[in-house]
C-alpha cells in the first residue's frame, strides 16, 4: 500500500520506568520494546508505510503482550513515549501512532476475548485520538481495527457515507479512490479492485490508484494485472523505488517475469532526478 511521507531524525535513550498520562504505571521494557520495533519501520527521508503481515515479528515475538501497548500509543494523545526523543518531534509521533494501530490490526489473530473487549472499549470512547493533522486517516483505521473484532459500525456509517456522496458526486474520482482505500484496508480485495478501476476510469493519470490497485492484484494473485498497474503507476510519476521494493503487499508480483524490468525502469528514471 502506498505510503505517507514525513521526515525526522533518529536518536536512541534508555528508560528504565515510565507512567502514562494516566498516571498507570506500564511495563517499560515491554514499551520499549514495542517503540523500538515500530522505529524500524519509519525512513529517515521517506517516512512511513503499511502492508499486510509487516509486523510478523511483533506476532511471533510477543504474541498478545503487544496489543496492549500498541493500543495505548495508538489511541492515548498523551502518551509518553520512553523514547523520549519522540515527545520532541511531532512528525514521528504521528507516525508512530498510525503504525502502532496497523500494527493493531496486523495482529487480530492473538486477539483473545478480553482483548477484543478492551479494544472495543478503548476505540469507542469520544477521546480516542482524532485531533491531529492525519484524523481522517487514524478514524479510517479505527474503523478497520473494530472491524476486525466484528464491530463493522463505523466502518459501515463510512462507506455508506462515501457511497451517498458518490450518488451525488457520480465519477468523482477522489470518491471513488477513497471507497476501493476503504475496501483494501479490511481485505475485501474484490471491491477495491472494482473502485480502483472506477477511479482510473475518471481519471487514468492517478497514480496512486495504479499503485494500490497494483497491490490489490498483488494480494488476489493475479500477477499478470499487477504488473501492469504497476507500470501504469510508474508511467505517471510514481518513483519510490526504496518502498516498492519492501511493500510486501506487491510480494505476489515479485516472481514476474516483468519485475526486474520494472525495477530497472525506475532506477533508470530516478538517474536523471
Amino acid at each position: 500500500m502506498i505510503k505517507i511521507n514525513v521526515i525526522f531524525f533518529f536518536v536512541c535513550c534508555v528508560c528504565v520506568i515510565n507512567v502514562n498520562a494516566n498516571n498507570k504505571k506500564i511495563d517499560s521494557a515491554l514499551y520499549k520494546d514495542i517503540e523500538q520495533e515500530l522505529l524500524r519501520y519509519i525512513d529517515p527521508n521517506e517516512g512511513a508505510g503499511y502492508f499486510k503481515g509487516q509486523f510478523r515479528k511483533l506476532q511471533e515475538k510477543w504474541k498478545e503482550k503487544a496489543i496492549l501497548p500498541l493500543l495505548e500509543i495508538f489511541s492515548n494523545k498523551d502518551y509518553h513515549y520512553i523514547h523520549d526523543h519522540i515527545n520532541n518531534n511531532e512528525d514521528i509521533a504521528f507516525q508512530m501512532s498510525l503504525l502502532a494501530g496497523e500494527g493493531l490490526f496486523d495482529l487480530q489473530e492473538v486477539y483473545t476475548d478480553t482483548l477484543r473487549l478492551q479494544i472495543k472499549k478503548t476505540l469507542n470512547k469520544k477521546n480516542a485520538k482524532s485531533y491531529d493533522l492525519l484524523g481522517s486517516y487514524r478514524k479510517n483505521l479505527t474503523n478497520k481495527i473494530l472491524y476486525a473484532i466484528g464491530d463493522t459500525e463505523k466502518f459501515d456509517k463510512k462507506l455508506r457515507f462515501l457511497l451517498r456522496g458518490l450518488h451525488y458526486n457520480p465519477g468523482n474520482t477522489k470518491w471513488l479512490y477513497e471507497i476501493a482505500m476503504q475496501y483494501l484496508g479490511v481485505g475485501d480485495i474484490k471491491n477495491s479492485i472494482l473502485y480502483f478501476n472506477k477511479s482510473i476510469d475518471s481519471d487514468p493519470h492517478y497514480v496512486f490508484a495504479y499503485y494500490n490497485l497494483a497491490c490489490a492484484y498483488s494480494l488476489n494473485n493475479e500477477a499478470s494485472k499487477g504488473i501492469n498497474a504497476l507500470e501504469k503507476a510508474i508511467d505517471n510519476g510514481y518513483d519510490n523505488l526504496d518502498w516498492l521494493l519492501s511493500d510486501g503487499d506487491l510480494r505476489g508480483i515479485h516472481k514476474h517475469p516483468r519485475f526486474e524490468k520494472l525495477v530497472k525502469k525506475l532506477k533508470k528514471i530516478n538517474s536523471y532526478k
